[in-house]
């Protein structure tokens, strides 16, 4: 199967992170010798901050905040993984990344450098109240009425552009999914307009 590079949008409790195990789940299937290449930026800054070294205490303290990680870092955090784990015939999927603008053509110039063409967007559209209690429902120590309200509210002003910006270019396959539909109706409409 040709290398696959895709990228989950969507609000936090949108569902990104169920789809995106059961895209994986998909490509281990039917094409069991290429490796799925994860980026999962929240995880791994999440990850991070559980750790002791004064850049994870930076990350912990901007967490508890609710704020954005600086482009810089997240850059730095996925580079370093490419470099690490990436192979030539690797599916890539993002989950979290990109969050702005800056960082849409920071993966263009990925995909330029690594020679891969064909990104798929998958946009998980679901309402603004229904994130919000999925959110309070799952029970993380980050997810309180405050923070939940000051993600909601980044996500507006950074990742909504991003949506924008994937719509109307003619180089990507661009999938809005009812995030509101059932799990499988979602993965499967978000494998049918893959077409793989």
């Amino acid at each position: 199967m040709k290398p696959q590079t895709v990228i989950f949008i969507g609000p936090q409790g949108s569902g990104k992170g169920t789809q995106v195990e059961r895209l994986t789940a998909y490509l281990h299937e039917n094409s069991p010798a290429q490796a799925v290449v994860p980026i999962e930026t929240g995880k791994g800054f999440r990850d991070l901050a559980e750790t002791n070294t004064f850049t994870a205490n930076r990350v912990r303290e901007i967490l508890e905040e609710g704020g954005m990680i600086p482009n810089f870092l997240t850059k730095a955090f996925v580079i370093k993984y490419l470099i690490k784990n990436l192979a030539a015939d690797s599916h890539v999927t993002m989950d979290g990344f990109p969050r702005n603008l800056v960082q849409v053509h920071f993966i263009d110039d990925l995909m330029k450098f690594y020679k891969r063409e064909g990104l798929t967007i998958v946009y998980l559209n679901v309402p603004e109240d229904v994130v919000r209690k999925r959110m309070q429902g799952r029970g993380r120590s980050d997810d309180t009425p405050e923070l939940i309200d000051e993600r909601l509210r980044l996500y507006r002003e950074q990742t909504e552009p991003i949506v924008a910006e994937y719509k109307v270019r003619d180089d990507i396959t661009f999938i809005q999914i009812d995030g509101e539909l059932s799990i499988a109706d979602v993965t499967h409409k978000m494998i049918e307009g893959m077409n793989i």
